[in-house]
This record gives C-alpha cells, structure tokens and sequence, in this order.
C-alpha cells in the first residue's frame, strides 16, 4: 500500500503539522510520532507492506528546506 506523509516545520509562523494520505484516506496530525502510531495501528490487521514517501519541508527566514526518503514498513 502507497503512503505519502508530508511534514511542514514552519519557523516563521512556529507551527509544525504532518498530513498522511494513505490510499486517499487522509490525516492530520500534531506530531510525527502520533502519525507513526497511526501507521503501525492501520497495518496491524494485515501482512500487507506500505511503501512510505516522505516529504519533511522546513521553512526559515530566508529560505525553504525540503527532503525527501521513501521506505517500507
């Protein structure tokens, strides 16, 4: 299953969220840790591997950071 979370760390307004969109069911979240659980309550009831695409963008002052990784888990 496809997961793309995206994280954004904005310093210039202090706020930080994370979206989930799994499959076109999305989330929000506070917190990456609170996505992770989420994550690993959703695969619980199955075998099936998720194939994750992060995207953490940090956004300074001067200017805008952007990563990203992909995974299984």
């Amino acid at each position: 299953m496809s997961v793309s979370i995206r994280s954004i760390e904005d310093h210039k307004s202090g706020s930080f969220s994370v979206s989930v969109n799994m499959s076109g069911l999305w989330r929000k979240f506070e917190s990456m840790m609170d996505a992770q659980k989420w994550l690993r309550l959703m695969r619980s009831g199955t075998d099936e591997q998720f194939y994750i695409d992060l995207r953490e963008v940090v956004i300074m002052p001067r200017k805008e950071l952007v990563y990203e990784s992909s995974y299984v888990m």
